[in-house]
């Protein structure tokens, strides 16, 4: 079973298994996430006590020095998050020097050992990735089912039949 944290709307899930930036996506998409968005400082945080909890629970951590991340760069250099198409102009947190350009670097790693400063890097580099999945209005993530489950008011289920 694939297990999620929750953080506010977004389900995070953790691989310490490398994969290209393609096959991380395509397994992230085959369990109904994407990798990683991070849209503010705040969920950021919350990613970096995430990693850094699993690392003092869990010794296999300890190697997770990068993982990838949902951004992807585009023709004209800018990048964006490929699960909400957003840009990266309300929130970044790029590492110095970074994204170069020219360099071929296409897709994005969060460093995870210091500073969860972002890393532009080309696609074909196995390392760990990140996923999130994020319920849709009016749903809650039901952790034993491992889904998104509609909110109804309590009270009667009534049907008016005509």
């Amino acid at each position: 079973m694939i297990w999620f944290q929750i953080y506010g709307t977004l389900c995070i899930r953790i691989s310490i298994y490398a994969k290209s930036f393609t096959e991380a996506r395509e397994r992230c998409l085959a369990e109904g996430s994407d990798l990683a968005y991070i849209p503010n400082q705040d969920f950021a945080d919350e990613l970096a006590a995430m990693v850094d909890m699993k690392r003092q629970k869990y010794k296999y951590f300890d190697a997770l020095d990068e993982a990838w991340i949902g951004g992807i760069s585009s023709p004209d250099g800018s990048w964006s998050w490929l699960a909400y198409f957003q840009s990266f102009d309300a929130f970044s947190m790029w590492e110095f020097g970074n994204p170069a350009s020219g360099t071929g670097a296409e897709g994005l790693v969060l460093m995870t050992q210091a500073s969860y400063e972002w890393k532009a890097v080309e696609f074909p580099e196995p390392l760990p990735y990140i996923c999130t999945y994020k319920c849709q209005q009016g749903y809650i993530w039901y952790k034993s089912l491992q889904l998104c489950v509609k909110v109804v008011p309590p009270g009667p289920f009534n049907v008016d039949a005509k």
